[in-house]
Protein backbone atom coordinates (compact mmCIF):
# COMPACT_ATOMS: atom_id res chain seq x y z
CA UNK A 1 0.00 0.00 0.00
CA UNK A 2 2.86 2.39 0.83
CA UNK A 3 4.49 1.57 -2.50
CA UNK A 4 1.27 2.28 -4.38
CA UNK A 5 0.86 5.61 -2.56
CA UNK A 6 4.42 6.67 -3.42
CA UNK A 7 3.93 5.66 -7.05
CA UNK A 8 0.66 7.63 -7.23
CA UNK A 9 2.35 10.71 -5.76
CA UNK A 10 5.19 10.50 -8.26
CA UNK A 11 2.74 10.09 -11.14
CA UNK A 12 0.76 13.13 -9.94
CA UNK A 13 3.96 15.18 -9.85
CA UNK A 14 4.69 14.11 -13.41
CA UNK A 15 1.18 15.23 -14.45
CA UNK A 16 1.78 18.61 -12.80
CA UNK A 17 4.96 19.03 -14.82
CA UNK A 18 3.03 18.29 -17.99
CA UNK A 19 0.41 20.90 -17.05
CA UNK A 20 3.14 23.51 -16.57
CA UNK A 21 4.62 22.57 -19.92
CA UNK A 22 1.19 22.82 -21.58
CA UNK A 23 0.66 26.31 -20.12
CA UNK A 24 4.10 27.42 -21.30
CA UNK A 25 3.72 26.10 -24.83
CA UNK A 26 0.14 27.34 -25.05
CA UNK A 27 1.19 30.92 -24.25
CA UNK A 28 4.01 30.74 -26.81
CA UNK A 29 1.70 29.37 -29.51
CA UNK A 30 -0.84 32.12 -28.82
CA UNK A 31 1.84 34.77 -29.24
CA UNK A 32 3.18 33.15 -32.42
CA UNK A 33 -0.35 33.08 -33.88
CA UNK A 34 -0.79 36.80 -33.22
CA UNK A 35 -3.05 36.53 -30.18
CA UNK A 36 -2.39 38.29 -26.89
CA UNK A 37 -0.83 35.65 -24.59
CA UNK A 38 -2.04 37.62 -21.58
CA UNK A 39 -5.38 35.96 -22.23
CA UNK A 40 -3.86 32.76 -20.78
CA UNK A 41 -3.12 34.61 -17.54
CA UNK A 42 -6.69 35.93 -17.34
CA UNK A 43 -8.04 32.41 -17.89
CA UNK A 44 -5.85 30.89 -15.16
CA UNK A 45 -6.87 33.64 -12.74
CA UNK A 46 -10.51 32.75 -13.41
CA UNK A 47 -9.68 29.13 -12.52
CA UNK A 48 -7.97 30.34 -9.36
CA UNK A 49 -11.09 32.27 -8.35
CA UNK A 50 -13.19 29.17 -8.95
CA UNK A 51 -10.82 27.13 -6.80
CA UNK A 52 -11.10 29.69 -3.98
CA UNK A 53 -14.90 29.73 -4.17
CA UNK A 54 -15.19 25.94 -4.37
CA UNK A 55 -12.22 24.51 -2.44
CA UNK A 56 -11.40 20.81 -2.56
CA UNK A 57 -9.99 19.25 0.58
CA UNK A 58 -7.11 17.42 -1.13
CA UNK A 59 -3.43 17.74 -0.18
CA UNK A 60 -1.47 19.68 -2.81
CA UNK A 61 1.16 16.96 -3.20
CA UNK A 62 -1.34 14.43 -4.59
CA UNK A 63 -3.18 16.82 -6.92
CA UNK A 64 -2.86 15.87 -10.58
CA UNK A 65 -2.94 19.54 -11.60
CA UNK A 66 -0.69 22.17 -10.02
CA UNK A 67 -2.16 24.75 -7.67
CA UNK A 68 -3.56 27.42 -9.94
CA UNK A 69 -1.59 30.25 -8.30
CA UNK A 70 1.58 28.45 -9.38
CA UNK A 71 0.26 28.20 -12.92
CA UNK A 72 -0.60 31.92 -12.96
CA UNK A 73 2.92 32.80 -11.79
CA UNK A 74 4.42 30.49 -14.42
CA UNK A 75 2.26 32.02 -17.17
CA UNK A 76 3.26 35.55 -16.11
CA UNK A 77 6.94 34.60 -16.37
CA UNK A 78 6.42 33.10 -19.82
CA UNK A 79 4.53 36.15 -21.11
CA UNK A 80 7.23 38.50 -19.81
CA UNK A 81 9.84 36.46 -21.65
CA UNK A 82 8.06 36.80 -24.99
CA UNK A 83 8.63 39.57 -27.48
CA UNK A 84 5.84 42.07 -27.98
CA UNK A 85 3.30 40.71 -30.42
CA UNK A 86 0.55 42.33 -32.38
CA UNK A 87 -2.76 40.87 -31.29
CA UNK A 88 -5.42 39.91 -33.74
CA UNK A 89 -8.56 42.00 -33.61
CA UNK A 90 -11.31 40.21 -31.76
CA UNK A 91 -14.14 39.17 -34.02
CA UNK A 92 -17.57 37.97 -32.96
CA UNK A 93 -18.47 37.15 -36.56
CA UNK A 94 -17.70 33.42 -36.43
CA UNK A 95 -19.50 33.04 -33.10
CA UNK A 96 -22.61 34.78 -34.46
CA UNK A 97 -22.62 32.49 -37.49
CA UNK A 98 -22.47 29.44 -35.21
CA UNK A 99 -25.29 30.90 -33.11
CA UNK A 100 -27.31 31.40 -36.31
CA UNK A 101 -26.87 27.73 -37.25
CA UNK A 102 -28.01 26.64 -33.78
CA UNK A 103 -31.00 28.99 -33.79
CA UNK A 104 -32.09 27.80 -37.22
CA UNK A 105 -31.98 24.18 -36.07
CA UNK A 106 -34.02 24.95 -32.95
CA UNK A 107 -36.41 27.73 -33.95
CA UNK A 108 -36.90 26.89 -37.61
CA UNK A 109 -35.10 28.35 -40.57
CA UNK A 110 -37.92 30.54 -41.87
CA UNK A 111 -38.43 32.17 -38.46
CA UNK A 112 -34.76 33.09 -38.11
CA UNK A 113 -34.52 34.39 -41.68
CA UNK A 114 -37.54 36.66 -41.09
CA UNK A 115 -35.94 38.00 -37.90
CA UNK A 116 -32.75 38.83 -39.77
CA UNK A 117 -34.77 40.47 -42.55
CA UNK A 118 -36.41 42.79 -39.99
CA UNK A 119 -33.04 43.66 -38.43
CA UNK A 120 -31.55 44.39 -41.85
CA UNK A 121 -34.51 46.64 -42.71
CA UNK A 122 -34.02 48.52 -39.46
CA UNK A 123 -30.27 48.88 -40.11
CA UNK A 124 -29.88 48.96 -43.91
CA UNK A 125 -26.28 50.24 -43.67
CA UNK A 126 -25.15 47.59 -41.19
CA UNK A 127 -22.67 45.35 -42.99
CA UNK A 128 -22.91 42.79 -40.17
CA UNK A 129 -26.71 42.51 -40.28
CA UNK A 130 -26.67 42.11 -44.06
CA UNK A 131 -23.92 39.49 -43.81
CA UNK A 132 -25.82 37.45 -41.20
CA UNK A 133 -29.01 37.76 -43.24
CA UNK A 134 -27.19 36.45 -46.31
CA UNK A 135 -25.68 33.63 -44.26
CA UNK A 136 -29.13 32.60 -42.96
CA UNK A 137 -30.61 32.82 -46.48
CA UNK A 138 -27.79 30.66 -47.80
CA UNK A 139 -28.54 28.01 -45.15
CA UNK A 140 -32.22 28.25 -46.08
CA UNK A 141 -31.36 27.60 -49.74
CA UNK A 142 -32.39 31.08 -50.86
CA UNK A 143 -29.24 31.54 -52.92
CA UNK A 144 -30.34 34.50 -55.06
CA UNK A 145 -31.48 36.40 -51.97
CA UNK A 146 -28.29 35.46 -50.12
CA UNK A 147 -26.19 36.77 -52.99
CA UNK A 148 -27.96 40.14 -52.88
CA UNK A 149 -27.48 40.41 -49.11
CA UNK A 150 -23.80 39.43 -49.32
CA UNK A 151 -23.13 41.89 -52.13
CA UNK A 152 -24.85 44.70 -50.23
CA UNK A 153 -22.70 43.89 -47.19
CA UNK A 154 -19.57 43.85 -49.38
CA UNK A 155 -20.44 47.29 -50.76
CA UNK A 156 -20.33 48.65 -47.20
CA UNK A 157 -17.35 46.62 -46.00
CA UNK A 158 -15.23 45.22 -48.85
CA UNK A 159 -12.32 44.35 -46.54
CA UNK A 160 -14.09 41.46 -44.75
CA UNK A 161 -12.27 38.22 -45.70
CA UNK A 162 -14.99 35.97 -44.22
CA UNK A 163 -17.62 37.66 -46.36
CA UNK A 164 -15.47 37.32 -49.48
CA UNK A 165 -14.97 33.63 -48.68
CA UNK A 166 -18.70 33.01 -48.22
CA UNK A 167 -19.43 34.92 -51.42
CA UNK A 168 -16.93 32.74 -53.26
CA UNK A 169 -18.64 29.64 -51.96
CA UNK A 170 -22.07 30.99 -52.88
CA UNK A 171 -21.02 31.91 -56.43
CA UNK A 172 -19.65 28.38 -56.77
CA UNK A 173 -22.95 26.91 -55.59
CA UNK A 174 -24.70 28.94 -58.29
CA UNK A 175 -22.24 27.83 -60.98
CA UNK A 176 -20.57 31.23 -61.50
CA UNK A 177 -17.02 29.91 -61.19
CA UNK A 178 -15.34 33.06 -62.51
CA UNK A 179 -16.97 35.29 -59.88
CA UNK A 180 -16.27 32.60 -57.28
CA UNK A 181 -12.55 32.58 -58.07
CA UNK A 182 -12.38 36.36 -57.89
CA UNK A 183 -14.06 36.38 -54.48
CA UNK A 184 -11.70 33.70 -53.15
CA UNK A 185 -8.72 35.63 -54.49
CA UNK A 186 -9.91 38.73 -52.64
CA UNK A 187 -10.38 36.69 -49.45
CA UNK A 188 -6.86 35.28 -49.70
CA UNK A 189 -5.40 38.72 -50.40
CA UNK A 190 -6.97 39.90 -47.14
CA UNK A 191 -6.22 36.73 -45.15
CA UNK A 192 -3.59 34.62 -46.95
CA UNK A 193 -3.21 31.91 -44.29
CA UNK A 194 -6.83 30.89 -43.74
CA UNK A 195 -7.20 27.13 -44.37
CA UNK A 196 -10.99 27.31 -44.66
CA UNK A 197 -10.68 29.62 -47.68
CA UNK A 198 -8.36 27.15 -49.40
CA UNK A 199 -10.73 24.29 -48.60
CA UNK A 200 -13.75 26.10 -50.09
CA UNK A 201 -11.64 27.17 -53.07
CA UNK A 202 -10.70 23.52 -53.61
CA UNK A 203 -14.34 22.45 -53.46
CA UNK A 204 -15.27 25.06 -56.07
CA UNK A 205 -12.38 24.06 -58.36
CA UNK A 206 -13.32 20.40 -57.97
CA UNK A 207 -16.92 21.19 -58.89
CA UNK A 208 -15.76 23.16 -61.94
CA UNK A 209 -13.67 20.19 -63.12
CA UNK A 210 -10.22 21.71 -62.45
CA UNK A 211 -9.02 18.78 -60.37
CA UNK A 212 -5.30 19.59 -60.38
CA UNK A 213 -5.88 23.11 -59.09
CA UNK A 214 -8.33 21.70 -56.54
CA UNK A 215 -5.60 19.36 -55.28
CA UNK A 216 -3.25 22.34 -54.90
CA UNK A 217 -5.84 24.24 -52.86
CA UNK A 218 -6.44 21.22 -50.59
CA UNK A 219 -2.69 20.82 -50.06
CA UNK A 220 -2.49 24.46 -48.96
CA UNK A 221 -5.39 23.93 -46.55
CA UNK A 222 -3.72 20.80 -45.17
CA UNK A 223 -0.36 22.51 -44.68
CA UNK A 224 -2.00 25.40 -42.83
CA UNK A 225 -4.14 23.09 -40.66
CA UNK A 226 -2.23 19.78 -40.39
CA UNK A 227 -4.51 18.36 -37.68
CA UNK A 228 -7.73 18.95 -39.65
CA UNK A 229 -9.01 15.79 -41.30
CA UNK A 230 -11.19 17.37 -44.00
CA UNK A 231 -8.45 18.61 -46.40
CA UNK A 232 -6.73 15.20 -46.68
CA UNK A 233 -10.13 13.56 -47.12
CA UNK A 234 -10.94 15.80 -50.09
CA UNK A 235 -7.39 15.42 -51.41
CA UNK A 236 -7.68 11.65 -51.34
CA UNK A 237 -10.92 11.81 -53.29
CA UNK A 238 -9.45 14.19 -55.89
CA UNK A 239 -6.39 12.01 -56.44
CA UNK A 240 -8.72 9.07 -56.93
CA UNK A 241 -10.50 11.01 -59.69
CA UNK A 242 -7.10 11.84 -61.22
CA UNK A 243 -6.32 8.09 -61.30
CA UNK A 244 -3.51 8.51 -58.76
CA UNK A 245 -4.72 5.70 -56.57
CA UNK A 246 -1.60 5.44 -54.42
CA UNK A 247 -1.74 9.10 -53.43
CA UNK A 248 -5.49 8.83 -52.97
CA UNK A 249 -5.26 5.98 -50.47
CA UNK A 250 -2.35 7.67 -48.70
CA UNK A 251 -4.28 10.88 -47.98
CA UNK A 252 -7.41 8.98 -47.03
CA UNK A 253 -5.22 7.05 -44.58
CA UNK A 254 -3.95 10.32 -43.12
CA UNK A 255 -7.52 11.55 -42.71
CA UNK A 256 -8.59 8.36 -40.94
CA UNK A 257 -5.53 8.52 -38.66
CA UNK A 258 -6.49 12.08 -37.67
CA UNK A 259 -9.99 10.77 -36.86
CA UNK A 260 -8.44 8.02 -34.67
CA UNK A 261 -9.85 5.39 -37.03
CA UNK A 262 -6.63 3.38 -36.91
CA UNK A 263 -7.90 0.21 -38.58
CA UNK A 264 -9.17 2.11 -41.63
CA UNK A 265 -5.96 4.16 -41.72
CA UNK A 266 -3.81 1.01 -41.69
CA UNK A 267 -5.86 -0.54 -44.50
CA UNK A 268 -5.53 2.62 -46.64
CA UNK A 269 -1.79 2.92 -45.98
CA UNK A 270 -1.22 -0.71 -46.90
CA UNK A 271 -3.12 -0.24 -50.18
CA UNK A 272 -1.12 2.93 -50.87
CA UNK A 273 2.28 1.34 -50.25
CA UNK A 274 1.38 -1.64 -52.44
CA UNK A 275 0.62 0.73 -55.33
CA UNK A 276 3.47 3.19 -54.72
CA UNK A 277 6.13 0.58 -53.96
CA UNK A 278 8.05 0.31 -50.69
CA UNK A 279 11.25 1.82 -52.12
CA UNK A 280 9.62 4.85 -53.73
CA UNK A 281 9.80 8.25 -51.99
CA UNK A 282 6.08 8.02 -51.22
CA UNK A 283 6.54 4.45 -50.02
CA UNK A 284 9.23 5.53 -47.56
CA UNK A 285 6.93 8.18 -46.11
CA UNK A 286 4.08 5.70 -45.81
CA UNK A 287 6.38 3.17 -44.11
CA UNK A 288 7.29 5.71 -41.43
CA UNK A 289 3.66 6.63 -40.80
CA UNK A 290 2.67 2.97 -40.70
CA UNK A 291 5.28 2.32 -38.02
CA UNK A 292 3.99 5.27 -35.97
CA UNK A 293 0.43 4.03 -36.31
CA UNK A 294 1.30 0.47 -35.34
CA UNK A 295 3.24 1.69 -32.32
CA UNK A 296 0.25 3.80 -31.27
CA UNK A 297 -2.02 0.76 -31.49
CA UNK A 298 0.23 -1.18 -29.12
Amino acid sequence: MVGQAVAATRQAAYSRQLEMEADTLGARYMAAAGYDPKGAIAFLRTLDQERALNPIDVPAYIMSHPITQERVANAELVVRSLDATQSRADSQESLKKVQTIIRMSRQGRETVVKEFEKLAQQNPESAEQLYLLGFAQQLQGQLAEAQRSFEQSRRIRPDNPGLQRDLGRLYGQRGDFSASRQAFDRALALEPKEPLTFLYLGEMLEKSGDLRSAAGAYINAMNLAPLWDRPPTRLGMVYGKLDRQGDGYYYLGRAHALQDEDERALADYERAIKIAGENSPRGQVIKEELNILRTRKK
